[in-house]
């Protein structure tokens, strides 16, 4: 199923591409987003409901300053995640739970640092809760039902609520010249997050290739918003992303528990202390709009889960 998600991105690729091809006119400046990330492992192709089985996100970025070295963006942003075990069916889930049931509701604020020769900065507070108070069943019911899917079981299990406190700060450092124009890019990605929900360190690579704009004007870092009227964009981004990365994890909550909560009777699972993931997919920017279609491969983050875990995202965001 993974090759046949493959194929459709590349077709998608090479029809958006014949239709965009040269279009180099200036565009409108827009100083605000809205961004809306929905992810799911039913995007994926594949008849599935299990581990991050889905996530929604809304953010808001407002660009604040330009200087003739940077851009400073600031992002808030309010969303849920949802967690199940791998078998979610009604005479199975409990032979087969792998994983702990819970969600993760958060609210999210910090800035980014668009730097001229390409490198990136953000650093963002996230604050939320963790656990039956997140809503992971009820949003969960109202998805299938919304759908006419069958209801998942084994919420019965899920983690007892806990609040959820974290830092988070990331660096992208560009690893290719700077160029007015080009059709491939790279970067080195870093991140790390500390706080009573997530305690871990990611390190990666992140590939561009396609109608590209500088970091410090692209879609992918928000960059196509500007407090600068002189600023110019390119008419239209398109382009192929792949971002390989190791996850170094020495906390998760959502499948050890809460630290201020009791789980004494609930399922809680063993950390794996390496993850390997990988992201690909497209974007596309033009004007008022960006929109994205994503695909993510992830080893297991559990000792007890039975084996790797698959999500597709869509984006869609609109400046004005």
């Amino acid at each position: 199923m993974t090759h046949c998600f493959l194929k459709i991105f590349f077709t998608l690729f090479i029809i958006a591409s014949s239709l965009a091809l040269n279009a180099q006119t200036q565009e409108k400046k827009y100083r605000q987003q809205f961004l809306l990330v929905s992810e799911n492992d039913s995007y994926t192709l594949k008849i599935i409901d299990r581990y991050y089985t889905n996530g929604i996100a809304l953010r808001f970025s407002k660009a604040l300053q330009e200087t003739s070295k940077k851009k400073k963006i600031l992002n808030t942003e309010i969303g849920q995640s949802i967690y199940t075990a791998r078998d979610t069916r009604k005479n199975h889930y409990l032979r087969n739970l792998d994983r702990p049931y819970t969600g993760f509701l958060y609210g999210k604020a910090g800035l980014s640092y668009l730097y001229k020769n390409e490198n990136v900065f953000r650093w963002n507070v996230v604050a939320g809760v963790t656990g039956e108070a997140a809503k992971g069943q009820e949003t969960q019911r109202f998805i299938h039902r919304f759908l006419g899917i069958k209801q998942a079981y084994g919420w019965q299990a899920q983690l007892r609520s806990d609040v959820a406190f974290n830092l988070q700060a990331s660096y992208t450092q560009h690893l290719i010249k700077p160029a007015k124009k080009k059709s491939f890019d790279a970067f080195i990605v870093t991140d790390a997050m500390i706080g009573t929900t997530f305690t871990k360190f990611s390190a990666g690579a992140l590939f561009r290739s396609g109608a590209l704009e500088s970091s410090y004007n692209s879609a992918w870092w928000d960059g196509r918003i500007t407090s600068d009227k002189e600023q110019n964009f390119q008419h239209h981004e398109l382009f192929f992303y792949f971002e390989p990365s190791v996850i170094a994890q020495a906390y998760n909550a959502t499948l050890q528990g809460g630290l201020f909560a009791e789980q004494d009777g609930r399922f809680t699972s063993e950390i794996e202390p390496f993850i390997y993931q990988h992201k690909f997919g497209l974007m596309y920017a033009r004007q008022k709009w960006t929109a994205q279609l994503g695909y993510t491969y992830r080893t297991r983050e559990a000792k007890t889960m039975f084996g790797k875990e698959v999500y597709g995202t869509i984006a869609i965001g609109y400046r004005f």
